[in-house]
């Protein structure tokens, strides 16, 4: 089922300071959703599965998973990147890879602009294109 996705990320990765090829936490674009409404914006969980066209149960999940995601990279000084998954953007346009799996398997393209880490560990880096 595709989830409604009203925010594209504009910083696809993060990497703790020094810590070069450090193992990463991935976080589905639908997950680092759940978090910006249920965290950033305050939203209860009803009205984060109302914006996101889902269940409210179906949005407990996500949320406690991009948690537990980003607080296994926190704690264990792991990168975070967010790519892939199972959404549709704010047109209602679906974003699969056509695998059938979404874009959970296509590797190496952070928030699906084609482009990694880079330089510059220990900050978020902007991917091209993104306002």
């Amino acid at each position: 089922m595709f989830k409604r996705v009203g925010w594209m990320p504009r910083f696809c990765a993060f990497r703790p300071v020094g810590a070069k090829g450090a193992e990463e936490s991935v976080l589905a674009v639908e997950e680092a959703e759940a978090l910006r409404l249920a965290d950033a914006e305050a939203l209860t969980q009803e009205e984060c599965a109302k914006k996101m066209g889902v269940s409210q149960p179906t949005f407990s999940r996500l949320v406690t998973e991009a948690r537990r995601k980003a607080a296994l990279a926190i704690t264990k000084g792991m990168a975070i990147r967010i790519q892939g998954g199972n959404y549709m953007d704010e047109k209602g346009v679906p974003k699969m890879d056509g695998s059938g799996k979404g874009m959970r398997a296509n590797r190496g393209r952070g928030c699906g602009r084609g482009r990694g880490m880079g330089p510059g560990r220990g900050r978020w880096h902007q991917q091209g294109g993104q306002p």
